[in-house]
């Protein structure tokens, strides 16, 4: 889509912040955008350094708090969304 809004705000559990690292559960607020074209899947980058297109991902997943345990020979699946 190549929006380019206006960053407003960052915040985790309902307060300000001014940085967030990864695996934190952020709220952002966004101006210059409408709600109707944001979607659960899309990804929010800085526009000078997007993040590359690729169909192929290595990934090391951690998981908490599950009721069955995860072990070699386990079926997993994942969500890849591609537009």
């Amino acid at each position: 889509m190549n929006y380019v809004p206006l960053f407003a705000g960052l915040c985790i559990d309902d307060v300000a912040v001014q940085v967030a690292f990864a695996g934190d559960q952020v709220s952002v607020t966004l101006a210059g955008v409408e709600m109707q074209n944001v979607a659960v899947g899309y990804i929010l980058c800085d526009p000078m350094q997007p993040i590359p297109v690729t169909s192929h991902f290595e990934a090391r997943i951690v998981v908490f708090n599950i009721k069955v345990p995860i072990t070699k020979g386990y079926s997993v699946s994942s969500v890849c969304l591609l537009d």
